[in-house]
């Protein structure tokens, strides 16, 4: 089995979008609507939350991507690709 990736903070879809300006900022709040599931420098792989508005953002935080798919239906986890 592929290790588990979650975001650096495991607030879930029910928290909204996770995307904030600053790390001692509140998060946007806006309803997941996209996770993207990317590799960052520091990190590793991660699964973000995203409302449209700021996916782009996170898009391009990741050094790569490994997938990007709706929130809507989706079980929640994630594994790095192998």
């Amino acid at each position: 089995m592929k290790p588990f990736v979650g975001a650096p903070h495991d607030l879930g879809d029910t928290a909204g979008c996770a995307y904030s300006a600053h790390i001692d900022q509140p998060t946007c709040g806006q309803p997941v609507t996209v996770h993207i599931i990317g590799r960052t420098e520091g990190w590793g792989w991660v699964a973000l939350s995203s409302c449209g508005l700021h996916a782009p953002i996170a898009e391009a935080g990741c050094a790569e991507i490994a997938d990007i798919h709706p929130a809507a239906g989706c079980s929640g986890e994630h594994y790095a690709p192998s």
